[in-house]
Parts: structure tokens; C-alpha cells; sequence
């Protein structure tokens, strides 16, 4: 991870922003990578956003006396 940042900072650098977005289990990885550029890139700060959903699945019976099922 570190040597993908790397090589692609100094792209990233000429940008006005930087975004970074990671779900589930990436979402460490994704801090990780926010931390690393704060470190490389001078003056640079860091704005946080954290939200969530909410999914629900349904799931039609194969009989037809079944009732449906949410999870």
C-alpha cells in the first residue's frame, strides 16, 4: 500500500483535494492512507466524513404459502 501512495503522491500533490474513501473492512486501510499522505504532503489537513447505510434483503419464499423474509 505504502509503495502504491509512493508513486502516486506527486500527482496527487498538484490536485487541490485528496479524497480517500474505504467501506467495511477497508475502511482501516482507508485511514491509513489519509495518515500517510498527511505525513508526506506539507500543509495538507485532513477533513473526516463517516456515515453508514442500512440494507435490507428480501428474500420470496419458493412456496407460495411462505411468507417473505427480511433480513
Amino acid at each position: 500500500m505504502r509503495l502504491c501512495l509512493l508513486e502516486h503522491l506527486p500527482q496527487a500533490a498538484a490536485d487541490a483535494r485528496i479524497r480517500v474513501f474505504g467501506s467495511g473492512k477497508a475502511i482501516s486501510k482507508a485511514i491509513s492512507c489519509g495518515e500517510i499522505i498527511k505525513r508526506k504532503i506539507a500543509g495538507i489537513h485532513q477533513i473526516s466524513e463517516v456515515f453508514y447505510t442500512t440494507d435490507v434483503e428480501v428474500w420470496e419464499p419458493k412456496l407460495p404459502e411462505e411468507k417473505n423474509l427480511d433480513m
